[in-house]
């Protein structure tokens, strides 16, 4: 079964690698080439959401730091697709997203999947905590 990547190791190591005021100011440069990026000022930390108007993709990353001093406790990464642009999504090609999402970061982070879809979205989010 191929499925498209839905998770980086190098972008949830990076993540996990700054400390507040850091994440702020490296979130301008983590869009992809190409993509429109706006970003919030949440209580927890900057959230990014990156927009692909080709393709009608979007990613978002929202870290969760509990101080200023240390990397966050959480991050949730989201993917969102055009309804179509992945198979059927079952509960056995969920396990293999999410198999496949744990092999690609490695054993240093724990995850939770959670999928749904909205309008004409499917929409894949990873709870990250590092271990």
């Amino acid at each position: 079964m191929v499925v498209e990547k839905l998770l980086e190791k190098a972008e949830v190591d990076r993540a996990f690698s700054y400390n507040k005021a850091q994440w702020t100011e490296a979130a301008s440069l983590m869009a992809p080439p190409g993509w429109t990026l706006q970003t919030y000022d949440r209580e927890t930390g900057l959230q990014i959401i990156a927009f692909n108007s080709s393709t009608g993709c979007a990613i978002s990353i929202q870290p969760f730091f509990t101080n200023e001093k240390w990397p966050p406790d959480l991050v949730i990464v989201g993917t969102y697709l055009p309804i179509g642009m992945m198979p059927l999504i079952t509960a056995e090609l969920k396990a293999h997203i999410k198999a496949q999402a744990q092999d690609e970061i490695g054993p240093a982070y724990s995850l939770i999947l959670n999928h749904r879809t909205a309008e004409d979205m499917e929409m894949f989010e990873f709870q990250i905590t590092e271990l």
